[in-house]
């Protein structure tokens, strides 16, 4: 697993020059799906990608604390900062694929192991569309004010 960390780090480092912003998240959302690709691939993907989820955030917290300088964030501690918050909010989704052989993205209502799913979209034609979904601004606001209205009802 730390193979594919790793091999996370240096594919996302390649979007650490485009200028802060939409673009450059955009850019990471995609990474982090083409790292959960790579292990979906395998056998026991529904263990696999939550678990390289959160080795890639402890990395990625690793690198922000590596890059900051007398308290200070540098360019590379924001760019890994933004890595991090990026899979913050993805370790808390699950894409699921249906009887009916569509997909939904559901997502936990906080970052606790036990916490409910809630459902934020669902009827997606493919694994593709929801990975692509997700990957959106749209996606990543909708995905996020429903964490926010479940987070404040509790």
């Amino acid at each position: 697993m730390s193979d594919l960390v790793e091999a996370f780090f240096d594919s996302v480092r390649s979007v650490e020059p485009l200028p802060a912003g939409r673009d450059r998240r955009l850019a990471i959302r995609r990474k982090i799906t083409e790292g959960e690709n790579t292990l979906r691939k395998s056998r026991d993907a529904a263990r696999a990608v939550p678990k390289f989820l959160q080795q890639a955030q402890t990395r990625a917290r690793a690198e922000i604390a590596r890059h900051r300088r007398n308290n200070l964030s540098t360019r590379t501690a924001e760019f890994f900062q933004e890595v991090f918050e990026e899979l913050s909010l993805r370790v808390r989704l699950t894409i699921r694929e249906m009887k009916d052989d569509t997909f939904r993205v559901e997502v936990k209502g906080a970052a606790a192991e036990d916490a409910p799913l809630h459902i934020v979209k669902s009827e997606f034609y493919s694994l593709k569309a929801a990975q692509e979904w997700v990957d959106s601004d749209q996606g990543v606001t909708l995905i996020n004010a429903v964490i926010e209205k479940y987070e404040k009802s509790k």
